[in-house]
């Protein structure tokens, strides 16, 4: 007798039950794949609002906290401007006394800022597009000493003290120079502003050199990439006793509080509204961003946003 081995394959139940479960195993795997994709992406993107915004408070609160560093200066200083070279583009206003160097003393504003929105403007930003509805800030203040100081630079400016700080001197590098002065420090002039470009906003500067604030002669620094807006409230000091008594916008600062007559600006908060370079094409921004006294949005585009701020305080004060 010849037996016959039986071999059975699937059935065509078992076969559609097989492919149900592998189906449903190969969803599993690209439902998870795709959340950690997204998961990776909107990481990138937070770390990236962190990272741009941490640097930009970084450098303007580096140089606020500096803004007042005059050494012994006062009010019965007496300047000399014979030994500098007026900037070809200086960043000025229909304001008096906010060039990169004194017309008069003590009224000299080393810091002062204004709304983009409003009619106050800089020249050396003039036909820059700088965002609208944003605000710039003017900084002058002295760097610590270095050793030593070299004074061949061309491109650089000086300030330079006598014993008792009540003559000072500006000057520009020049070869061969000896200062006339026994205390120097160099001279530092900076505006921050926000301008668009290939629709990304940036944090700019422009800076004295070269004997220029305008576009050219490297006075025009990009600085940090996604600042999409920025805001500045000024700590007054109405009273002289060192505490802040009322926070302001630029517009509402009075001439005597940016001058120091009777008044002085002891501290500046610094709110950065901070967007992605990139869309997120899955986030839908419908919410509303408070700066200082402003309110921003809803901007309804798919941007991640994140607002970043800090309260800078002056180590000197503004009153001479």
């Amino acid at each position: 007798m010849i037996i016959m081995n039986q071999k059975n394959g699937f059935s065509l139940v078992e076969l559609m039950v097989s492919m149900v479960i592998g189906l449903v195993l190969t969803l599993g795997l690209f439902t998870m794949f795709r959340m950690s994709s997204t998961n990776v992406s909107t990481t990138s993107q937070f770390n990236e609002l962190q990272e741009n915004g941490r640097v930009a408070l970084t450098l303007l609160e580096r140089d606020l906290r500096m803004i007042n560093f005059f050494w012994l200066a006062m009010d019965n200083v007496s300047v000399r401007n014979t030994l500098v070279v007026p900037p070809a583009v200086d960043c000025i206003d229909a304001v008096t006394n906010i060039a990169s160097f004194p017309v008069s003393w003590p009224n000299f504003r080393i810091l002062w800022g204004y709304d983009t929105s409003g009619a106050s403007s800089l020249s050396c930003l003039a036909g820059n597009a700088v965002k609208n509805d944003t605000d710039v800030i003017q900084i002058k203040r002295l760097s610590f000493p270095q050793a030593p100081l070299v004074f061949t630079n061309t491109g650089q400016y000086f300030v330079g003290f006598d014993n008792d700080g009540r003559q000072v001197d500006f000057f520009q590098g020049a070869a061969g120079l000896a200062p006339v002065t026994p205390r120097n420090f160099q001279y530092l002039h900076h505006v921050y502003y926000i301008k668009e470009d290939d629709g990304v906003p940036n944090l700019k500067r422009r800076v004295l050199i070269n004997q220029n604030m305008d576009a050219v002669g490297g006075s025009n620094q990009q600085l940090v990439q996604g600042i999409e807006n920025i805001r500045y409230m000024y700590g007054v000091d109405t009273d002289n006793d060192m505490n802040v008594d009322q926070y302001l916008n630029a517009a509402d600062v009075s001439a005597d509080a940016w001058n120091g007559n009777g008044q002085s600006i002891v501290s500046v908060k610094i709110s950065l509204l901070i967007r992605t370079v990139d869309e997120d094409p899955k986030h839908m921004d419908n919410v509303e961003y408070t700066l200082g006294d402003k309110v921003l949005g809803p901007f309804n585009d798919r941007y991640r946003r994140k607002v970043m701020s800090t309260t800078v305080v002056i180590n000197n004060s503004l009153i001479f």
